[in-house]
């Protein structure tokens, strides 16, 4: 698909500005959309595609969640029911694929006693068996698209089939109720049904820039091996050559010569030859470099020192603080855009079964958080709990907080928190009523 850009402009025909003879009316806009091929071979031959894709899931998942208004105990049988069915892996794998090839799957494979071509029906479900991740390319759409304008799912394939792997065959028709789908890089609606009603990769944008900076670094590496090069001038040079065995002659006195110098490191001309040793300048190549960089940096919408590794200069003492920072904020909206529906909608599933960690009820209040990723030194944890401290003092002293509250909400955890939540119990124990007035 191409498209060419046009713009209303001023003309000069003199100059030949925006005429047909100039140069920039004949730049083109082309959709550049990754196919399987493409993305595996950048995946599996290039390390700055492999952590383009990488870097972003993996720091994602790392801290993954905590469950929220849920009792502790009821909490670590959840916790464990999510590691048997190795929920954090199969969310792992399905976005790695979504981020590789525009969009993964997780399938849901559950004993509720119907086929996978019927919807799902969450109050059949007896018991969950695995949580299957796959690719896009493991899945075909078929031609039913969904038209119902009220359903969330408008405008997205009915029913998909299963690639078996072995073959390439497509088996099993899927609903696509039993399906958790994570995207890509966002496409506009008439590109994502172009591209099979999936998103894109997120390498597509970044190809150029990808593709850049490989040449650039390794184009570099050739010249360092050819940083210096011998020129032989030889006087009669035209003459030999026109010889009929002149070839020959000029190839035997060269293979002499390197012998020569390969043995008695001596080079050896003629009394009218001349001999140079000319050597490749790299006072522009780092400048070069840094250009090329820095567009791969703007192309990835990741910090420098993620992408490249290193601080860029200027930043925060030169300590890449101030990039940290905006790359946990970016992996947390990483996070919310792109796996918190597809965890939420794990446990709405896990609630549902009857041999799940609640039994089949159903806890309307649970929810959850994806745990920090910025950590705090010593130094900082310090200086935050000496705040909170004197916040706890100033609210005990008038008041407003117990001993048994502070201490509680403090220390009461697996780790120390800064959340304050009141003891109604204890207070309502307590009939804690107002001071009178002092003239009173």
């Amino acid at each position: 698909m191409t498209k060419t850009h046009k713009n209303d402009s001023m003309l000069n025909v003199a100059t030949k500005l925006n005429t047909a003879q100039d140069k920039q009316t004949q730049i083109n806009i082309s959709t550049n959309i990754l196919t399987r091929e493409g993305a595996d071979n950048l995946y599996q031959s290039d390390a700055m595609s492999r952590k383009l894709v990488d870097r972003v899931v993996n720091e994602g998942i790392r801290k993954w969640i905590d469950l929220q208004n849920i009792e502790p105990e009821q909490k670590t049988v959840f916790n464990n029911y999510m590691d048997k069915l190795q929920v954090k892996n199969a969310i792992r794998e399905a976005w790695r694929y979504a981020r590789l090839y525009g969009g993964g799957a997780i399938l849901i494979n559950v004993d509720d006693g119907l086929e996978l071509s019927d919807p799902l029906n969450l109050n059949l479900i007896k018991k969950i068996k695995s949580f299957l991740p796959l690719s896009r390319h493991h899945l075909f759409r078929q031609s039913t698209i969904i038209d119902d304008i009220d359903s969330p799912y408008f405008g997205d394939p009915e029913y998909y089939s299963l690639s078996e792997s072995s073959t390439g065959e497509y088996i099993n028709q899927i609903h696509h109720t039993r399906l958790i789908k994570i995207h890509g890089a966002y496409l506009p609606f008439h590109l994502y049904e172009y591209n099979n009603y999936w998103h894109d990769s997120v390498l597509s944008g970044s190809f150029t820039a990808i593709r850049n900076y490989s040449q650039a670094h390794d184009m570099v590496s050739s010249m360092v091996q050819d940083y210096r090069e011998r020129t032989l001038s030889i006087e009669g040079l035209d003459e030999v050559l026109s010889m009929p065995d002149g070839e020959s002659i000029l190839i035997k006195r060269m293979q002499i010569q390197d012998k020569v110098r390969s043995s008695l490191k001596t080079n050896i001309i003629g009394s009218n030859d001349k001999m140079e040793v000319l050597t490749t300048n790299f006072s522009s190549i780092s400048d070069i470099l840094d250009r090329v960089d820095k567009r791969l940096v703007a192309s990835t919408n990741l910090p420098h020192t993620i992408v490249l590794g290193d601080s860029p200069i200027g930043g925060l003492n030169n300590s890449g603080q101030n990039e940290n920072r905006d790359w946990y904020d970016f992996v947390s909206d990483q996070q919310e855009d792109h796996i918190r529906g597809p965890i939420k909608q794990i446990l709405n599933l896990l609630m549902h079964a009857t041999d799940g960690p609640t039994n089949g009820q159903v806890l309307p209040d649970l929810t959850f958080v994806f745990n920090s990723l910025w950590q705090m030194d010593d130094k900082e944890r310090a200086e935050i709990e000496k705040i909170v401290a004197e916040k706890d003092a100033i609210y005990y002293n008038i008041n407003v907080l117990t001993e048994n509250e502070i201490a509680n909400n403090r220390y009461g955890g697996a780790t120390y928190s800064q959340d304050t939540v009141l003891d109604d119990i204890e207070r309502d124990d307590m009939n804690i009523e107002p001071e009178p007035d002092a003239e009173e």
